[in-house]
């Protein structure tokens, strides 16, 4: 169902499912990454409802200006990057009257970074943070935002045959249409945040003060995200468990459940 969020005009789509003991519950976030929408988190959500459901709500949702959530400003308009979206989960989740048992945020590639910055924004609602295939540095350069401003069907097949590690043109022609199912300026919008990533150390001050806990999946198969990153990540924080699985590529860790099954089951219940 779409919810009008007045702070901007935007229409935040998301789909949303309680516990049966709702207040009482911790709500689960699904966060998706750069130029994706929710779609990219159902196998994750309809793991975790199956075996998960009755003891979590959940909600999963397109960001601004992703495929179904729009309102009456313009990706042109939305220039504040993660900090934005933060602000405007938090008021998806008040809106909803979740987060009085706690947060608990699950992230895949800028979804990811955007969990890391919304636990520094608000660590006193967040319960702890499984974080997939993401880390606070990625290889996007200023060449390739330029290059996707200038061509952005091509460079952005080119992101894609890596991001899911094939040449197919089936595979690679069905991500970029659901790629395009958000504007090519939305899209570099997000490209553009996960490259200006900055404040780290605060970042994991905020986190560390606040003695919350982070799961970091990763693989080292990504050609996205660089494992020494993750791995340089998950020293800066106190408490946090790193995992390593064993995934083809950047997308496969999330498309097909059983990659994170046993590492979801593992972080619910810790």
């Amino acid at each position: 169902m779409p919810l009008a969020l007045l702070r901007d005009n935007i229409n935040i789509f998301y789909i949303s499912r309680y516990s049966p003991n709702p207040k009482s519950s911790q709500t689960i976030v699904l966060i998706h990454g750069a130029g994706g929408n929710h779609l990219s988190m159902i196998p994750l959500w309809d793991y975790i409802k199956k075996n998960h459901g009755d003891s979590f709500n959940m909600v999963v949702f397109d960001l601004p200006f992703h495929f179904r959530s729009m309102g009456d400003q313009t990706p042109e308009d939305f220039v504040h990057g993660k900090e934005n979206y933060c602000e405007i989960i938090n008021a998806l989740l008040e809106k909803m009257q979740c987060g009085t048992s706690g947060i608990v945020l699950i992230g895949h590639s800028m979804g990811a970074q955007i969990c890391l910055k919304f636990a520094s924004m608000f660590p006193k609602k967040t319960a702890k943070v499984l974080m997939i295939a993401g880390c606070y540095k990625t290889g996007i350069t200023d060449r390739f935002i330029k290059s996707l401003e200038k061509s952005f069907e091509k460079t952005i097949s080119l992101f894609l045959s890596d991001a899911y590690g094939s040449r197919d043109e089936n595979i690679i022609g069905k991500a970029l249409a659901d790629i395009k199912r958000s504007t090519p300026k939305s899209v570099i919008n997000d490209f553009k945040f996960v490259r200006d990533f900055t404040g780290i150390n605060k970042i994991v001050s905020k986190i560390n003060l606040n003695n919350l806990f982070f799961d970091i999946a990763y693989t080292e198969n990504d050609r996205i995200i660089d494992a020494d990153c993750v791995r340089e990540l998950g020293g800066m924080i106190d408490k946090a468990r790193l995992t390593k699985v064993d995934s083809k590529n950047h997308m496969d860790i999330i498309l097909k459940d059983i990659m994170l099954s046993g590492e979801i089951d593992n972080f619910l219940l810790t």
